[in-house]
């Protein structure tokens, strides 16, 4: 149902390669998936461990002149990586996106798209908008963060950078960021992430985890504010633990834990080899009304080996992801300075749908209406090319209202219609 299709996903999975390895061959590309420039990647001039695996290379920070964010990257918190300049990239014949939009952004300014490389789907879109960019003509590269609501609200603060790959659940119901929609708007939605709670055989169903410790990821990272939300949601509250993956396996096999959320499972290789003990498994998020938002999801054997029977299936529910601008409301300087990188990953939208590109990017359409402000630059596109009406919609409600018979159900079947033409972009 998951499948990645991706060569650095097939490296993590891969028993020849080892996780270092593929943090290697990640490093030699430039995580934005760029040219390995000498000035995309540098290396540490001390240790620097990441899930129980040494990091030799970081990014450098933009040169741009913009303030150095005082946001860190899970793999060096005290890192203080250097500037480097950059020329100007020559504009290759593959730029589609209009010239005078390109002119409009100083040739100085680097577009920085912050993701928690904890997610590999993540990581994976964002290194594909990243090469869009590229590819006409922009400077571009991603920067590895925590993704949680409160340190998005930081990233803002401290200007780290422009956009954010990041799921928006938590972001876009909860009034506390009501102040941060307005001022960091929508560009997309991209795709959903299916998130799985692995516990211990004795640990039945979700409401076993009751008061018992579960790991959230590192904290601020890119499952805990959605895992505890969806937790909250079912009205579980169990003993929240802060460890990053392997260190959450390693105690979920020493029993000092009874359960982990993770986000995506079959992309790591730590957990299909953990899941081969036989004495772990995926329990149910059951789908209840509390968890509108979110959207239901059913994982076979298929994707998480081990951890489902060869012959069922587990009931999840899968966390909406969102591609953020990053300080940028109606009217600021940074939303016009962002309409470049815009419209370079919507006139080039079509090539990520390809074979060689992440499948997730065929679930996303970036018409979908959301109830989040969308950057100005985006709203305007989208209303210069509107997508047409689907009969196949249409031909829908019509037999949901002859089936349906009594005026009640009929409203409920507009009221679904309504909300697929949302979800299409070719509604109110």
């Amino acid at each position: 149902m998951y499948d990645r299709g991706n060569k650095v996903a097939a490296a993590w999975k891969s028993p020849a390669v080892s996780q270092a390895a593929v943090a290697l061959m990640i490093a030699a590309v430039g995580l934005a998936g760029g040219s390995a420039r000498a000035e995309t990647m540098i290396r540490y001039d001390h240790p620097v461990f990441h899930n129980g695996h040494r990091v030799l290379y970081h990014g450098a920070w933009r040169s741009h002149g913009h303030a150095r964010a005082n946001a860190k990257s899970e793999e060096a918190d005290n890192d203080k990586p250097d500037k480097k300049a950059e020329s100007k990239p020559e504009e290759t014949p593959e730029a589609k996106p209009a010239k005078a939009a390109v002119l409009a952004a100083s040739s100085a300014h680097e577009f920085i798209v912050l993701v928690d490389p904890d997610d590999a789907t993540s990581l994976r879109m964002a290194t594909e908008l990243v090469n869009s960019a590229k590819a006409a003509g922009l400077k571009a590269r991603a920067w590895a963060g925590k993704t949680s609501p409160d340190a998005l609200a930081k990233f803002a603060e401290t200007d780290g950078g422009d956009f954010a790959v990041a799921p928006i659940d938590v972001l876009a119901v909860d009034p506390k960021f009501a102040d941060m929609r307005a001022k960091s708007p929508l560009v997309a939605r991209l795709a959903s992430e299916p998130l799985v709670v692995i516990a211990n055989a004795n640990v039945a169903d979700l409401p076993h985890l009751e008061g018992r410790p579960v790991a959230f990821g590192e904290a601020g990272g890119v499952v805990d504010a959605s895992g505890q939300a969806v937790f909250a949601k079912l009205g579980v509250t169990p003993k929240v633990v802060h460890l990053g993956l392997t260190p959450s396996l390693v105690a979920l096999a020493s029993g000092q834990i009874d359960a982990m959320v993770v986000l995506g499972a079959d992309e790591s290789r730590a957990v299909n080899d953990a899941s081969k003990s036989g004495k772990l498994h995926a329990l149910a998020l059951p789908w209840r009304d509390a968890l509108s938002g979110y959207a239901p999801a059913r994982l076979t054997a298929k994707d998480l080996p081990k951890l489902v029977p060869d012959d069922g299936s587990v009931e999840t529910v899968s966390a909406p992801f969102g591609l953020i601008a990053v300080d940028a409301a109606d009217g600021s300087t940074r939303a016009a300075q962002d309409a470049p990188f815009v419209a370079a990953l919507f006139e080039r939208h079509q090539p990520l749908l390809g074979s060689a590109a992440d499948p997730k990017w065929r679930e996303v359409n970036l018409a979908a209406e959301t109830d989040w402000p969308r950057l100005a630059c985006a709203r305007d596109w989208i209303a210069k090319h509107p997508v047409a009406a689907d009969p196949a919609l249409d031909a829908f409600r019509e037999t949901a209202k002859t089936a349906a018979g009594d005026a009640g159900s009929s409203g409920l079947a507009d009221k679904l219609y309504a909300d697929l033409l949302r979800a299409k972009g070719v509604g109110p």
